[in-house]
């Protein structure tokens, strides 16, 4: 795991959240990522048990400055941050070392120079550049400690360009250049990669995204779209030049981002969403799912036809890889989605009754098909087979009782 996948993690949890779906409990590796994308920190971080601040408290301490940096008067970090963690924030600055003119980046209540020293600022992103996004010889290549002390540094200075130079070309090579080694846990150089691309759609719009879609990663989109910085109409403006990219998790997220912001099936604006089951009218009003109300349980969710994890995927962890039962969908529809009302995908689907005397039976179909196991290996064939079987009998019970029962309907 790596910080790839744990930006996508917690970003994928906060999708799930917004669209009222969440219903696990939070991982802490994932907190950093969750505070870095919190429209309001303090309120995410008060909700953390405090033998986690810690995990959060230099991303707390550059959210803080981005505060004071654009005019803002916060409350003292220490208001915050656990005890503990605060302490241990002010000894972990104190050898950091930066020069005399950044040294006011070294403290947790300092205050932005006036005025913002803009040519410092850049020159600090330009060290970043040529030492993490493109080192251009091994010499100047930052290691993964280098970044890590330079990180309080390098955030502040990323305010600063923004605030005071919002078409500087270094925000739009950092928007669209990616890492040159693979991130840490933290995701901290992402989220400059994430922070910079807002700050080029808040100042260039929505074309922004469309001119550079082709080096932009879906995970610095999808921060984008679940920001307010688009309105309903940029979100459907670059909903085509998105559904032309390459299906994969990363582009189900984000295409699913834009059909919540909107509030409307993708490519199907003008259709009533129902239910593939029960055809209820669905809706997709935040805060509602899988509340004991006609809301919540007509609310709108998407289900996998054939699930992930057979093909060694997670949909609560994405990008977490496991053993797959198939290497290839038998039946053609891996990845394919439809969507639900909550009764029938939570409460029907997800919950099929197996009454004694049918596992009984599922049991002795499992044995004539030479599917049964006396001990367990790493072969999975036999559980991929019993997969099969139980679609199989599954199917022909469906046919079977449709067929029944076309003489009462009048088909």
């Amino acid at each position: 795991m790596c910080g790839y996948c744990t930006e996508s993690a917690a970003l994928s949890e906060l999708l799930e959240e917004m669209k009222g779906e969440f219903l696990g409990a939070h991982d802490p590796i994932l907190y950093p990522v969750r505070l870095q994308e919190a429209s309001d920190w303090r309120t995410e971080l008060g909700a953390w048990e405090s033998l986690h601040h810690s995990r959060g408290a230099l991303v707390a301490l550059c959210r803080q400055w981005s505060e004071c940096i654009a005019g803002m008067s916060p409350a003292p970090l220490a208001e915050a941050l656990d005890t503990d963690a605060f302490a241990e924030l002010q000894c972990w600055l104190v050898p950091l070392g930066y020069s005399l003119e950044w040294r006011e980046a070294q403290s947790i209540e300092g205050r932005p120079q006036n005025p913002l020293p803009i040519d410092l600022a850049r020159t600090k992103l330009d060290a970043y550049i040529n030492g993490w996004i493109q080192p251009q010889v091994c010499a100047a290549a930052w290691d993964h400690k280098k970044l890590a002390e330079c990180f309080l540094g390098l955030s502040i200075a990323l305010d600063v360009v923004v605030q005071c130079a919002k078409d500087d070309a270094r925000l739009a090579l950092l928007a669209t250049s990616h890492p040159n080694q693979t991130p840490m846990f933290d995701a901290l150089d992402l989220w400059l990669q994430r922070r910079a691309l807002h700050a080029c759609v808040a100042h260039s719009g929505v074309g922004f995204i469309r001119t550079h879609l082709d080096k932009l990663r879906s995970e610095a989109i999808l921060s984008v779209v679940m920001s307010d910085l688009l309105t309903p109409d940029d979100l459907l403006e670059v909903l085509d030049p998105l559904q032309g990219r390459s299906r994969d998790w990363r582009l189900d997220d984000l295409l699913d981002a834009v059909e919540t912001r909107t509030n409307l099936p993708t490519g199907e604006a003008d259709m009533i969403e129902r239910c593939a089951i029960c055809n209820c009218i669905l809706h997709r009003t935040a805060g509602t799912y899988a509340r004991p109300t006609d809301e919540g349980r007509s609310h709108a969710t998407k289900h996998h036809y054939v699930a992930e994890r057979f093909f060694g995927r997670s949909s609560n962890r994405p990008g977490t890889a496991t053993d797959g039962v198939f290497s290839a969908c038998p039946w053609g529809h891996e990845r394919e989605t439809a969507v639900f009302c909550y009764e029938c995908h939570e409460e029907l689907l997800h919950n099929p009754v197996l009454l004694p005397k049918d596992v009984a039976t599922f049991a002795r179909l499992v044995e004539q098909h030479g599917l049964s196991e006396e001990l367990k290996t790493t072969d999975r064939s036999k559980l991929a087979g019993r997969i099969q079987l139980f679609h199989q009998a599954l199917s022909i019970g469906l046919a079977a009782l449709l067929q029944e029962s076309k003489p009462h309907d009048g088909s």
